[in-house]
């Protein structure tokens, strides 16, 4: 399977500073394969990816994180796998608010 995260600059200027983005996976899934960006780097556990983007994506213009990802064969079918999270850091950001969005994947 494949974990994709889009992300998006609303405005109201280009990044002057890199964006991070970390991905962390749901319970009983790991990181399996090469990721896009090639900076991303993932921890020893293979559950926590780390990527960054250098400065300047434009205003209204997207980026995106693919992750190659593997659940557990102790997963229970037809379930759904909580704990998913994706954060993006910037210090450029002028909104204060958190960037962090919570997903799960359902199993077949």
């Amino acid at each position: 399977m494949t974990v994709r995260a889009l992300l998006a600059n609303h405005g109201p200027d280009r990044t002057a500073s890199p964006l991070t983005v970390t991905v962390v996976l749901p319970e009983n899934t790991t990181a399996a394969g090469s990721f896009f960006p090639g900076t991303c780097l993932a921890d020893s556990a293979g559950v926590t990816i780390t990527c960054t983007f250098p400065a300047g994506l434009g205003v209204h213009r997207t980026a995106v994180v693919i992750i190659p990802a593997r659940i557990s064969a102790s997963a229970p079918p037809s379930s759904r796998l909580d704990g998913g999270k994706v954060t993006v850091a910037n210090t450029d950001d002028p909104d204060a608010k958190v960037r962090t969005v919570k997903f799960a994947i359902r199993t077949a």
